[in-house]
């Protein structure tokens, strides 16, 4: 998914308020700059879990996307 305007930064800090947690790639950069976006891990978490983040970081990524 790709939402215009908005940088990984904003999106993993605006995720973690509704409790999802994502690693912006960036992170892993040393030097050179990478493409924006977010690492989801999700192999710990069952079917139920993985919705609810998904619910989640698309309400916050909506909300972001309207400010």
């Amino acid at each position: 998914m790709v939402v215009q305007g908005i940088d990984s930064e904003s999106a993993a800090a605006a995720a973690a308020k509704r409790g999802v947690h994502l690693i912006p790639i960036g992170r892993y950069s040393h030097g050179h700059a990478l493409p924006q976006g977010l690492q989801l891990g999700f192999a710990a978490l069952d079917k139920r879990a993985i919705r609810r983040g998904v619910r989640e970081l698309a309400i916050a990524l909506q909300d972001l996307s309207h400010v």
